[in-house]
């Protein structure tokens, strides 16, 4: 930085500046959004919603264990093999969904991971075993 002592501070284009306690932005706002986009993709709430607790109760036994590393091709040296590695699970769908939700663009999109146009739709569409419109 040429001239450090003028600055105090920098804030990023993207910094969550209303973020912050009491900036007024309800701290749900980003997932009702996310969860209406779904929604209105198609999607079903209430099999994504439950999916989450699925996930925790197979990964609560050995066998709900097996089953999961079987179902989703889970890499041996990443492996399920306590019932916290399904909430590590959760979370990797979880982000996912958000990565989804924030390139949800009418042209495919590079810059979180390579998704399709309208990933959302296209999720959405297959989730419930349908053909691509």
């Amino acid at each position: 930085m040429k001239y450090p002592h003028l600055v105090a501070g920098a804030w990023a284009s993207s910094a969550p500046l209303l973020n912050f306690k009491g900036g007024g932005v309800d701290p749900g706002a980003f997932y009702a959004i996310m969860t209406k986009a779904f929604i209105s993709a198609g999607c079903n709430r209430f099999i994504v919603s439950n999916s989450w607790n699925a996930i925790l109760n197979l990964s609560s036994t050995a066998s709900g264990r097996d089953f999961l590393n079987k179902e989703f091709r889970i890499d041996p040296k990443s492996q399920i093999n306590k019932m916290d590695d399904g909430r590590l699970l959760n979370e990797y769908f979880k982000e996912a969904l958000e990565d989804m939700a924030m390139a949800n663009y009418p042209y495919p999109a590079r810059h979180l991971n390579s998704l399709p146009e309208w990933p959302v739709k296209v999720q959405s569409t297959e989730h419930r075993g349908g053909e691509r419109g």
